[in-house]
């Protein structure tokens, strides 16, 4: 199981976050607490790796920053995971988290649904890439202001698209730990913003999915294809209906890799009101 911290000044919020964990059964948290010093204290003294921090910006004597940092300075491998909440986020804080490898930041207040979801898709996307150095950080930071509130808001538009995909695919029944989802999910969001790839899912997106997550073409179609089989077995057959209608042949069975994808995409863009993305966000 994954051993989880909570430190989070809303001690009743951390407690909900807790128990909403426990409910997964993958989760295991080891430690709620209010305060950043304390909180460091325990992180410092236990034994063993924390797969997941969870950590407020807002704690009392020592902040979130304060507390990342001090972290990185005395043990570095202590933490594997690490997610940022605050009610807002600054140009300065997010300069001093760029620095300290954080792997995803959100704001608050956040449903219990869409923190759960955030924690699978960054622990699994860690343990795909199997290596300590390939957290997610942040865009880039820059110097002119208004510069600077056009690259969070793209950054914020990211989060946005990542989450909804990854509830989708949830609510489709697709298991959060398998090869398969996290490859559909990345091929969905890359499909997303990039529609010269429709009718390219061979030819382009699994070559491009393989060479980011270290594996081959042919592994990542059958990954794929297996996480589709289970989502055709355990989906709600009312919202396969809403996403899929007519595409596919329900007498032929599950859709294809391609067609999974593709209405997922179609679905998306519906789904958050874009019509044509143009020059909205680049990747």
């Amino acid at each position: 199981m994954a051993k989880v911290v909570v430190l989070d000044n809303d001690i009743e919020n951390a407690q909900k976050l807790s128990d909403r964990l426990e409910l997964e059964n993958y989760f295991k948290v080891i430690k709620i607490e209010e305060n950043g010093y304390e909180g460091l204290k325990f992180i410092k003294e236990h034994r063993g790796i924390i797969d997941l921090l969870i950590i407020d910006l807002m704690l009392p004597i020592y902040d979130g920053i304060k507390v990342l940092s001090e972290i990185n300075q005395a043990c570095p491998n202590k933490v594997k995971n690490v997610i940022v909440t605050s009610k807002i986020y600054t140009p300065e804080s997010i300069h001093l988290l760029n620095k300290e490898y954080v792997s995803y930041t959100l704001l608050k207040p956040y449903s219990l649904d869409t923190i759960v979801e955030t924690i699978y898709s960054v622990i699994e996307s860690k343990n795909l890439l199997n290596t300590g150095n390939n957290k997610r950080i942040f865009d880039k930071i820059l110097a002119d202001d208004e510069e600077q509130e056009i690259t969070n808001e793209k950054y914020l538009f990211k989060l946005k698209v990542e989450r909804e995909v990854g509830k989708i695919l949830r609510d489709l029944g697709m298991p959060a730990n398998i090869k398969g989802y996290t490859y559909i999910k990345a091929a969905i969001i890359d499909l997303f913003y990039n529609t010269h790839l429709i009718g390219q899912v061979s030819k382009m997106i699994y070559p491009l999915i393989a060479k980011r997550y270290n594996s081959t073409s042919s592994r990542v179609e059958r990954a794929m294809r297996h996480a589709i089989e289970v989502s055709w077995r355990r989906g709600n057959i009312d919202t396969i209906n809403e996403i899929f209608g007519y595409t596919v042949d329900f007498d032929r069975g599950k859709p294809t890799n391609s067609e999974y994808i593709n209405s997922i995409a179609d679905h998306l863009k519906i789904r958050l009101d874009i019509a044509v993305l143009g020059d909205l966000i680049k990747i």
